[in-house]
């Protein structure tokens, strides 16, 4: 299983950007509050990868992942997928078009690993697919109850 094979990513990086940015009146660009997912979140891209990215943290509007760089697959698609192992949850071709996507700065001198940060804003969705990604985030984020209470 994807999932398996790919838990010895390092863990999800601060790198001291926020995760919900302001412009520069200071008023909130998001519509949406970002919820930090739980360890076993990934996304994956439908055109042909494997290769899953770690979702950091997460929203009704969008999410943002770590990739490992040379692993630039998501270019090549418009839908991605989001998988969570503990409960076998699978979302399948969400459309998305990417906003962001920088280096991280890496904390250990001597890795020739160079990790990526992307954030994707999701397009247009099916009922059921929004219901879906709402169950996600309840059940999958640190703090994802709150959606569920609003």
């Amino acid at each position: 299983m994807i999932i398996k094979s790919i838990q010895n990513l390092p863990p999800p990086v601060d790198d001291g950007v926020e995760t919900m940015k302001s412009n520069p009146a200071g008023e909130e660009r998001r519509g949406h509050t970002r919820f930090k997912a739980k360890a076993g979140a990934y996304t994956v891209f439908s055109a042909r990868s494997i290769i899953p990215g770690r979702i950091n943290d997460i929203s009704l509007g969008g999410l943002c992942f770590s990739y490992v760089e040379g692993e630039e697959w998501y270019h090549e698609s418009s839908e991605l997928d989001i998988l969570f192992g503990d409960d076998d949850f699978y979302l399948d071709k969400i459309p998305f078009e990417t906003v962001s996507d920088t280096i991280i700065e890496n904390e250990s001198p001597y890795s020739q690993i160079i990790m990526r940060r992307c954030g994707v804003k999701f397009g247009m969705m099916s009922h059921a697919q929004l219901e879906q990604l709402k169950h996600f985030i309840t059940q999958n984020t640190l703090d994802g109850a709150e959606l569920s209470n609003a």
